[in-house]
């Protein structure tokens, strides 16, 4: 089972970068009317505001315009808001203007993001499913964790476990659209440290 999961990982971590290139961008600007409007549809925004545009934002732009082409596929909206032009005093005043990204559900804020954290395509995929998928990914740090899913999970699903080193890398971002696929199916569990891989006695090697 791990093996066909990682095969499945590894196509999809090829598909996302011919997914992500060639389209055009599904990114949507709102006025603060259109916003208002949209927080009461209880559809799934994934929304950045902010004003002037550095180099630095610049870029970030371009990676979020990339994730609205990959995120419109999961039923989530991107989109950006130009606080020189619309002002929305909750999120277009204070230190967090430029630098924080936000996932509505309907009005309601699920998670906000650091751009620092969301700073490529990959990352945002990665970390937006990661919250939209809350129940059928956890992330556990310790064996008794991973002890308490596997009691949780027994006679009901099969455990698929995922190691990833980093949070927001293309392998994060890839077993985050398997279990967007087979989540029903599997429970799915990710972990970022070698203790739980150590005392399931997992190897790993590194080039």
């Amino acid at each position: 089972m791990a093996w066909f999961i990682c095969v499945i990982i590894l196509l999809l971590c090829s598909k996302s970068e011919q997914c992500t290139t060639g389209n055009a961008s599904k990114l949507i600007e709102h006025t603060a009317a259109h916003f208002f409007e949209k927080m009461q549809s209880g559809k799934m925004y994934f929304i950045y505001f902010g004003k002037q545009v550095n180099p630095t934002i610049g870029l970030f732009i371009e990676q979020l315009e990339k994730s609205a082409d990959v995120l419109e596929d999961y039923g989530i909206s991107v989109a950006k808001v130009n606080c020189t032009n619309e002002h929305i005093a909750k999120y277009c005043t204070g230190e967090k203007l430029m630098k924080k990204v936000y996932l509505f559900r309907g009005g309601n804020v699920l998670k906000s993001f650091d751009t620092d954290t969301v700073f490529d395509v990959n990352a945002i995929v990665a970390h937006v499913l990661f919250t939209v998928l809350f129940d059928e990914v956890r992330y556990v740090h310790t064996i008794a964790e991973l002890q308490s899913v596997e009691r949780a999970a027994k006679g009901k699903a099969d455990i698929v476990l995922g190691h990833v080193q980093v949070l927001g890398l293309p392998e994060h971002r890839a077993l985050m659209e398997t279990a967007f696929v087979y989540g029903v199916k599997y429970q799915f569990v990710l972990t970022t440290g070698g203790p739980v891989l150590t005392n399931m006695g997992s190897v790993f090697f590194h080039p």
